[in-house]
C-alpha cells in the first residue's frame, strides 16, 4: 500500500552573488540592495510562496547561508549583511514552524580548488591565525595587571 501526500517535500534556497564590496564610504545603497534583492528577499519570496505546500507534506525548507552570516569581514557589508538576514530568517521560521517542518541552513564555506589557492589560502590563515593569537596573548597579559 502506497500513501500520497499532496505538497512540495522539500525548498532548497541556494541563489546567492557576492555583489560589490569595498570601504563603507564607497558603496551605495543601490549597490546593498542588489545583494539584499537575490540573497535575502528572493529567499524569502521563495520559501513563503511554497511554504503552505511544503507544511502540507510535512517537509523541509533548506536555506543555504555563508560563514559571513556569523563573521561579518572588511569590505563585505553587503553580502555579510544579507547573510545574517538569511541566518535570522531561518531561525524565526524555525522556531516558528517546528510543528509543521523542518527547517536547515547551510553554511557555505568557500574552500580553494587549486594548489596554487591552497598555499594562497593557508598562509593568509596562517597570517590570520597568529595575529589574532598576538592579540589575543597582549589583552590577557594586559588585563592581569588590571
Amino acid at each position: 500500500m502506497y500513501c500520497l501526500i499532496a505538497g512540495l517535500w522539500g525548498v532548497l534556497n541556494n541563489a546567492g552573488i557576492g555583489g560589490n564590496g569595498g570601504p563603507a564610504e564607497w558603496l551605495t545603497k543601490a549597490d546593498y540592495e542588489e545583494v539584499f534583492n537575490v540573497n535575502l528577499h528572493g529567499l524569502i519570496d521563495v520559501t513563503v510562496t511554497f511554504l503552505p505546500l511544503v507544511k502540507q507534506a510535512k517537509g523541509r525548507v533548506v536555506n543555504t547561508a555563508s560563514i559571513a552570516g556569523r563573521i561579518s569581514l572588511p569590505f563585505c557589508a553587503p553580502y555579510a549583511i544579507s547573510k545574517y538576514g538569511v541566518e535570522a530568517f531561518s531561525d524565526s521560521i524555525r522556531q516558528g514552524m517546528y510543528r509543521y517542518i523542518q527547517v536547515s541552513e547551510c553554511r557555505a564555506v568557500p574552500m580553494p580548488i587549486t594548489s596554487d589557492q591552497m598555499r594562497k589560502h593557508y598562509k593568509y590563515m596562517y597570517i590570520i591565525r597568529i595575529t589574532f593569537l598576538n592579540l589575543f596573548n597582549s589583552l590577557v597579559i594586559n588585563s592581569q595587571y588590571m
